[in-house]
């Protein structure tokens, strides 16, 4: 069992990059002397892997090395090709070797979920392989309790029973837990429970006057008197009232802002971050009024993909529902949280929670 490290896609036990999201999966460096050398095709695997090691707290840096001997050295000489071909044929390679020495290139693959290095010829024998690139095999290993509880989570995470399709009823029970409604000054929104702690999304546009402060008039025992007040989204709670919800991401290319209030507590229904949605697929659409109306389901169902320019894939509906509605919860025909309903480019679409854990892995830890 493998998987991606930049958004835990499943991969299979070949594949040198991600399926999902084409991150590198098996890494190839030239071994030379007492250093190593990166080919330009590989250049740009390097750069999205070092990257992920930064983001996860590891410095990487790059040292220069002369990895050449003296000897190698002759043949940056003008004609030494040709008279190391006269004197091979005059006295035979061997004894030419000892004196012009040619580099000793030793191919490494670096396979970063396997458990031992394998040279180029796919054999795993490490004897020719220098100290350093056994060093670097070895920082690129993982350990047996880890790929143990990487195993476990995945047979966690892989539902192999056969779902029956959720009825209307059983969605909207749990449409009326997920959809919640925004207020930022005299106007609402539609909001998505999707974290714990309250977390959830609303659409970015909505709050372009929140989070500022601003002199407002108010009246103070029969006069009007001006007072600096902090504009905050309001969340209403079911339980009556609202309370004020703080930012924790605006999240680019995805028109989503992440906010949480903490009244709102913790989602207690099933999201459906592993498996994408796909063309022909029924979807539910939670819909209200704009405030106070009763949560109603709107059945649609995919119609193709379109993507933005931060190369974020967005599925598009059949059909639309009303503007007022954007930011809501969309459904799959199991019940699942599986989307959120936004407008692209003037089409109506659902961005999909498996898009979400792999183009912005940030968010989604901190979801969980």
């Amino acid at each position: 069992m493998r998987f991606c490290p930049e958004c835990g896609a499943d991969v299979g036990p070949d594949a040198t990059s991600c399926p999902d999201c084409r991150f590198p999966l098996q890494l190839q460096i030239l071994a030379e002397g007492r250093g190593f050398r990166i080919t330009s095709q590989q250049a740009g695997n390097w750069s999205r892997i070092s990257n992920l090691l930064r983001r996860n707290g590891i410095n990487v840096s790059v040292d220069q090395t002369d990895s050449e001997t003296v000897r190698q050295l002759w043949w940056s000489l003008p004609f030494v090709g040709l008279l190391v071909f006269i004197l091979s044929l005059a006295f035979g390679s061997h004894w030419v070797d000892m004196i012009w020495e040619r580099p000793q290139i030793t191919p490494v693959m670096v396979d970063l979920n396997r458990k031992n290095g394998e040279l180029a010829d796919g054999g795993t024998n490490s004897e020719n392989i220098s100290e350093e690139a056994e060093a670097l095999l070895s920082a690129f290993r993982t350990t047996e309790e880890q790929r143990r509880l990487t195993e476990a989570w995945k047979n966690e995470s892989v539902n192999t029973v056969e779902r029956a399709d959720a009825t209307e009823d059983q969605v909207l029970a749990v449409a009326r837990q997920a959809v919640l409604s925004v207020k930022v000054r005299d106007a609402y929104q539609k909001g998505t429970l999707i974290g714990s702690e309250g977390r959830f999304f609303v659409v970015s546009d909505f709050l372009t006057g929140a989070f500022q402060t601003e002199k407002q008039n108010v009246t103070t025992e029969g006069r009007y008197v001006q007072e600096f007040r902090y504009i905050a989204p309001e969340v209403e709670l079911n339980s009556g009232g609202s309370e004020d919800a703080q930012l924790i991401q605006q999240v680019e290319g995805i028109h989503l802002t992440l906010l949480q209030a903490n009244s709102v507590g913790d989602p207690a229904f099933s999201r459906e971050f592993d498996r994408n949605l796909d063309l022909g697929e029924p979807v539910w659409i939670a819909v209200s009024e704009e405030r106070g109306g009763d949560v109603a389901l709107e059945a649609l169902r995919i119609r193709n993909t379109v993507k933005n320019d931060k190369g974020i894939t967005f599925w598009t509906l059949n059909e639309g529902v009303d503007s007022s509605n954007l930011g809501a919860p969309v459904f799959n025909r199991y019940g699942d949280l599986t989307g959120i309903y936004l407008q692209v480019g003037g089409e109506d679409v659902v961005l999909s929670l498996r898009e979400l854990r792999e183009k912005v892995p940030s968010v989604y830890r901190s979801l969980k």
